[in-house]
């Protein structure tokens, strides 16, 4: 599995698109964006949702191609995950 962090302005319509065309689940911690220079002076910090949810390999693409098209300059890292229990993570049968 992969683990997927999202920071973007558009959180909640990637969001709602996610859960739509891959039935994931995902999970929003309220962050703050901070600025630098005189931006960062002008406007101080910025409230932002930040997406986490956790993927397959293959869905990976998926959520790439979702963020780029609603928000292209969104901030997105990507983590491998070695086990997860709970939620809306489909079990993987074996063979």
């Amino acid at each position: 599995y992969t683990g997927v962090t999202i920071i973007s302005e558009e959180s909640d319509k990637i969001r709602k698109q996610i859960i739509a065309q891959l039935g994931r689940g995902v999970t929003i911690y309220s962050g703050k964006r901070g600025l630098r220079g005189k931006k960062a002076q002008e406007s101080g910090l910025n409230n932002r949702d930040i997406i986490y949810t956790v993927v397959t390999k293959l869905e990976l693409t998926k959520v790439k191609n979702i963020v780029n098209e609603i928000d292209s300059t969104s901030f997105m890292t990507t983590q491998s995950i070695s086990s997860v229990k709970g939620g809306m993570v489909k079990e993987r049968k074996l063979h």
